[in-house]
């Protein structure tokens, strides 16, 4: 028995060291709403005379009007990767000017506990307006190697034309 008490004495003694070196904060992270807008330019067409004067068979192009669209993300406090753990400072979405199926954008992010990870992952799925699911499971992932702290840093992310509601949670393996 004695044996056995030597042996599990330092075994518990480095598990209570592990646990206690967490960076995960003990209250659970609360979810918010943060509402953004996009401009696409060339979200919708205008239609245009089939012929030019005198020239027949020859068509004009077409032309476009821009279109405002509004997506909303749903974020939490914070989120966590493995013993790292980090906070959204800020969202932003790139308005279009030439035709393509995805919208970009980027989330500002700080360090608010950095654990030894090299990189920082987060998930999310985007929704239509009809609530379909347009992308799931989706990552976003940024370097971190080196940083401490309160540093912060940046991700990238790309949904679908049609999102109307962004969802970020933390990624799992």
């Amino acid at each position: 028995m004695k044996r056995f008490l030597k042996v599990l004495s330092p075994l518990m003694l480095a598990a209570l060291c592990l646990a206690g070196c967490s960076n995960i904060p003990d209250e659970p992270a609360t979810t918010g709403i943060e509402n953004l807008t996009y401009i696409n330019e060339v979200g919708k067409t205008v239609p245009v005379a089939e012929n030019i004067g005198d020239y027949l068979g020859v068509t004009q192009p077409p032309k476009y009007l821009p279109t405002t669209h509004d997506v909303e993300f749903v974020v939490k406090s914070y989120y966590v990767y493995g013993n790292t753990v980090v906070t959204f400072d800020g969202i932003e979405l790139d308005s279009l000017d030439v035709p393509q199926a995805n919208v970009y954008g980027s989330v500002d992010a700080r360090i608010m506990g950095k654990g030894k990870e090299k990189e920082m992952k987060i998930a999310y799925n985007a929704y239509d307006a009809d609530g379909n699911l347009l992308r799931k499971n989706a990552c976003m992932k940024a370097d971190i190697d080196g940083k401490k702290d309160d540093s912060t840093f940046r991700f990238l992310f790309a949904v679908p034309l049609e999102t109307v509601k962004v969802e970020f949670y933390d990624y799992a393996e």
